[in-house]
């Protein structure tokens, strides 16, 4: 990880201070893939019998620690299946530190739910070239926009408990933007329950939200989206 020097001016967020000289970490990943279909058809219009690099990805990100309770992230990102390698911020935010077991952060957040959600772009993170579209994907206003970050509020609540398990409650509020001014999922509030060991991962989550899609069936309609996942590690087994 490298770091330098960076003097922070804040006119909108008042933290301590007028200006503070805080450290600056960042690091990045780069994921590449190439893919070809055995057919004409193509795949989600990316992947065809030509052949392409689309899944590859890198994201640079970004973190400074201003003081024990304050932290800025963001995250910079590119993707060939993202308007072709177009660089942009996908996600950024505070972080406050309020306990040892409690933290709030606001701003641009990723989606929490599922268990690759957060880091669904990060290609070493999980056993996959890509996770499973069918329950990642985020086509339309099908009940699988998970991948997106949303505009809000979210608060983390961890402890350990039974062992080594450590049990974590994070309900969250705020608004999922969809691609392509498809429109947006307003008044989101859910609601994220995971229980995490060296062996694996429980996780549980509920969130509802309005589409505010003008001129779609289920424009003003309700959504609700229940979803579950588990992971475990034992030896070279991996399962999800």
């Amino acid at each position: 990880m490298k770091k330098c020097n960076l003097a922070l001016f804040f006119t909108s967020l008042f933290v301590a201070g007028n200006a503070a000289a805080a450290e600056l970490d960042w690091d990045g990943y780069f994921t590449t893939a190439y893919a070809q279909t055995n057919s004409e058809s193509s795949y989600r219009e990316l992947v065809d019998d030509q052949g392409s690099f689309a899944d590859s990805r890198f994201g640079l990100h970004l973190s400074s620690e201003l003081n024990p309770l304050w932290t800025l992230e963001a995250q910079l990102f590119a993707a060939g299946y993202e308007e072709n390698y177009n660089l942009h911020l996908d996600w950024v935010f505070a972080a406050y530190q309020v306990s040892n077991q409690l933290q709030v952060k606001f701003g641009k957040l990723k989606y929490p739910t599922n268990l690759v959600s957060e880091y669904y772009d990060v290609g070493l993170a999980y056993p996959w070239i890509r996770p499973s579209h069918e329950y990642y994907g985020q086509e339309e206003l099908s009940a699988t926009v998970t991948v997106e970050a949303f505009n809000g509020f979210t608060a983390i609540y961890s402890s350990q408990h039974l062992g080594d398990w450590d049990f974590a409650v994070q309900p969250f509020f705020g608004e999922v933007s969809l691609e392509e001014g498809a429109g947006a999922i307003s008044k989101v509030l859910g609601l994220k329950l995971s229980a995490a060991h060296e062996l694996g991962e429980l996780q549980l989550s509920v969130a509802q939200g309005r589409i505010n899609s003008e001129g779609h069936d289920l424009d003003q309609q309700k959504k609700r989206v229940v979803s579950t996942g588990a992971r475990s590690e034992w030896g070279n087994l991996v399962n999800y």
